[in-house]
């Protein structure tokens, strides 16, 4: 599934080239994760400050974690794996494009707060189906005998989608909703 190159590399520079660059979905993938560090800045630099957020810096964190997931998707599919990478991509796009298009100005806007709760939660479900199909990706490669270069690259995509989890989380944890007792956090 994610060996990309049967033949020998020349060096270590063509190497490293084939396995970013080597086809469209090692493409897609490479391009998917930029797309993902940059929306990480966003809500690094968005939620820096714990008392006062920064919306506008989170929305863009989101908008660019949609994209992120299309690229993403389309790489997945590439890959083989359709069902469970359009189940998954489109719940994390759809979570991630609402959270950016819906999001509470401040702790105030009841109604629009619910709403971008629920599209936080979608991008959270969405992490189920692809840690499933990760998780049993990686058992195949890992523990019947198959390349461990795929094991590798298996288990990194489940670190990576465990980390994005996590972020996710974070999130969710700090969202007005869950913050009743206390919405002066958010103004």
């Amino acid at each position: 599934m994610f060996y990309f190159s049967q033949a020998a590399p020349q060096d270590d520079f063509s190497a490293i080239w084939m396995y970013l660059f080597g086809s469209i979905k090692t493409s897609c993938l490479t391009l998917s994760m930029l797309i993902f560090l940059a929306g990480g800045e966003a809500y690094h630099r968005g939620c820096s400050d714990c008392i006062h957020p920064n919306p506008k810096l989170i929305r863009v964190g989101d908008f660019l974690s949609g994209v992120a997931a299309v690229v993403l998707t389309f790489s997945l599919v590439q890959f083989g794996a359709a069902t469970l990478a359009i189940g998954a991509g489109c719940l994390l796009a759809a979570g991630k494009f609402g959270s950016a298009l819906f999001s509470a100005q401040s702790a105030k806007d009841h109604d629009r707060s619910g709403l971008q709760f629920a599209f936080r939660m979608m991008a959270i479900v969405s992490r189920v189906p692809s840690l499933a199909a990760m998780g049993a990706t990686l058992y195949v490669y890992a523990f019947i005998g198959e390349n461990q270069t795929d094991a590798i690259l298996a288990m990194v995509m489940v670190l990576s989608y465990l980390l994005w989890l996590s972020g996710d989380c974070l999130l969710i944890v700090g969202h007005p909703v869950l913050q009743k007792n206390n919405p002066s956090e958010f103004t």
